[in-house]
This record gives C-alpha cells, structure tokens and sequence, in this order.
C-alpha cells in the first residue's frame, strides 16, 4: 500500500482533541511547534514523529519520540523519513523538467513511448502522461501477486530495476483499461517507465538529477532509510493482529519492490521536503517556468487532482504510507505556507483523517 484513495476534505477541520484551527498557536515559536509535536505524538499514539513546516526561506522542525520501538533512541531533526506516496509529486515534477527541456510533452501518449519497449493492451495506446499522473489512465492500483513476488527485494539486491519497472508495468497494462479506477500506483511506474524510455536514464537516477539536485536537496534516497541497527534511522512499524506495533528493519520486507519506486519509494529528511514544497509554493521560475507549474497544479475540469497534489482551494497536498510508516505534506499557493507530518507508523488507516485535519490546521495557522 503505497496511499489511500483520497478525498475532498473541509478545510474548516479542526486538530482533533487539541484545538481548533483558530485556536492553534502562531508557528513563530519553535517551542509552539516542539509542543504541537509532543502533543500529537501522544494523539497518534506512533513510536516517532516530526512536523515541519517553513513560509519563504524560513524552516522549523519539531521531533518527537524514538527512531524504533525498543530502541529508546530519540529522534531528532535531521533523521530520515519514508515518504509513500507523495513521491508521485515529485515523479510528476520530473515529467514537468523534461517536458519544458522539450524531451517529452504532457499529451505524449503510452503508444508514442512504450511500443516497442512493453506489450500492453490495445486500450491504453492513446492514454496521455498527463491521465497517467491525474490516475485517469483506467490502470489497477496493483499488479498480481505472482508478478509482485518475483519483483521482490532491495535497491541494493534487485540487479536490474528497469528491467524489474518495465516487467511490473507490462503486467499492469496486459488488461483493460478501467474507468472506474480512480487511483493507481501502477500508472505512476508507466509515467517512470515513459521518463526512463526517453531518455535512457532509471528513474531514480533521473529524480537526483532533475529535481534533487537543483532544489538543493541532499538527504533524499530510495526504499527505507538506515541500516539494520535503529540507532542509524528510524525504522517503520508494522501494526501486527493485535494492534501493537513491531520495528521492521530495513529489507524486502521494510518497503514496496523497487520497480514501485516511481509512485512511492523516496525518504528524505524533513527540511529537504520543505524545500521541495517550498519551490511548489513559490512556483519557482527558475527551476520551472510558470505553464509548467500551472499544469502541475491546476486539476482538469471537474477533478480534485492534479499530478501528485490532491486539489482543496489554494492547498495541494497528498499522503504516503507503505503500510509501516505515513506522512502527509502539502503547502499553500496562496500564503506560501509549507508543512508536513512524518511518522514511522503503520497504522495508516487510523492516522488518515487525523493526519489530513492536522496538516490542514499547520497550513492555515500563521
């Protein structure tokens, strides 16, 4: 599970149990954020947690609790967090850089680009890049069992994961398409696919060095972070039968296979997703000119979303988990606020609709 279907929420929500949105303390202090994070830490019931927000140039970063249940290792700012599914953003902004570098355009269709390269199903010769980053392209969320199992593995144990890409979205597209299909992890990996085909780079590769690279970031990688001591990252929680929580080193078992990476596999550190955010916020014409942005962020007619950003007023923002950690992030287009919330907690069912409300009061409190 690498996101939930989303859906339209009020942006009158309150931050359950704590205060309302009108409530809530100014983000000028960090010791008003240090507590919010405490406090929510408690709320969401997770081993770890940090919340980060940033206006303009500015960034605060509040931790909170432990890097893995049994290691009482506190976390701090700098840890590394899994993402899920808001790497579909970045995937769409990747498109976006070499669709204004001319390599690709948005309407290129899944014929124009992957005849030759995957066998699919007639149907989706016409689908455009721009339906497959909207999840209007009809493809399943996932792919079969039998598929997924023979993908399974590491960044560092998979010996050719554009191969394994290619095999994933082969199996995605070998059916119909289906209209009713809303949301779909396997769309983003045919975007990957498209991206890699054209300019025979992987897409990790790609990542780095046309967004990565030039917002300045520097902490994010792929699959889980850290190694197999705690003490080095935070490590995810998966939530067992009885609903207790139990650490997931990193390994296959710590993280969707690879060949997923373009619809959710990033970790990053907190002030690095600000960043990112914030050159989303700001519509940075230096990293992309400003049709670029518009068509990043500005849904077709009677849709609520939009290349990786479900759409609500002036906030874009989505949610990731993988089933052992979630996080959500978005920003403002209006104000320019920024904020996410990283947790390394499975429990994704259960922190949804806290972790939106909270997200939408960190963005509307100035």
């Amino acid at each position: 599970m690498l996101g939930m279907t989303v859906s339209r929420l009020s942006r009158r929500a309150t931050l359950a149990g704590l205060a309302s949105t009108a409530a809530l303390p100014t983000m000028a202090a960090t010791t008003d954020l240090q507590q919010m994070a405490a406090d929510l830490r408690g709320k969401f019931r997770v081993p770890g947690l940090v919340l980060a927000t940033g206006m303009r140039d500015a960034v605060e970063i509040a931790p909170a609790g432990i890097l893995a249940k049994g290691a009482e290792v506190p976390v701090t700012r700098d840890h590394l967090w899994h993402i899920g599914s808001i790497t579909k953003s970045m995937t769409a902004t990747l498109v976006a850089r070499l669709a204004a570098a001319g390599q690709l355009h948005l309407s290129d269709t899944v014929r124009q680009h992957l005849t030759g390269v995957i066998d699919t199903h007639p149907g989706y010769a016409d689908i455009t890049l721009r339906a497959l980053l909207d999840h209007r392209g009809g493809l399943p969320p996932h792919i079969d069992l039998p598929t997924a199992q023979s993908l399974v593995g590491t960044y560092q144990t998979r010996q050719d994961i554009r191969a394994d890409r290619a095999a994933y979205a082969a199996n995605a597209a070998a059916n119909p398409p289906n209209p009713q299909i809303t949301y779909s992890n396997a769309g983003y990996v045919l975007a990957g696919l498209i991206c890699e085909t054209v300019t025979d780079t992987p897409w990790e590769t790609l990542l780095r060095e046309e967004v990565f690279t030039p917002l300045g970031i520097t902490s994010a990688g792929f699959g889980p972070p850290g190694l197999a001591a705690p003490e080095s990252q935070p490590w995810g929680h998966g939530v067992t039968f009885m609903g207790r929580y139990r650490a997931m080193p990193p390994g296959p078992a710590a993280d969707n296979v690879p060949a997923l990476g373009p619809a959710g596999t990033v970790h990053i550190g907190p002030a690095d997703l600000i960043r990112y955010l914030q050159a989303h916020a700001a519509r940075d014409e230096a990293f992309l000119p400003a049709p670029y942005w518009e068509a990043l962020h500005e849904p077709v007619a009677g849709a609520d979303y939009a290349c990786g950003w479900v759409v609500e007023g002036d906030i874009r923002h989505h949610n990731g988990s993988n089933t052992m950690w979630y996080a959500v992030a978005g920003f403002d287009r209006m104000t320019g606020q920024t904020a996410a919330i990283l947790t390394n907690s499975g429990a994704y069912r259960r922190l949804y609709q806290p972790g939106q409300d909270a997200l939408m009061a960190l963005l509307q409190t100035r």
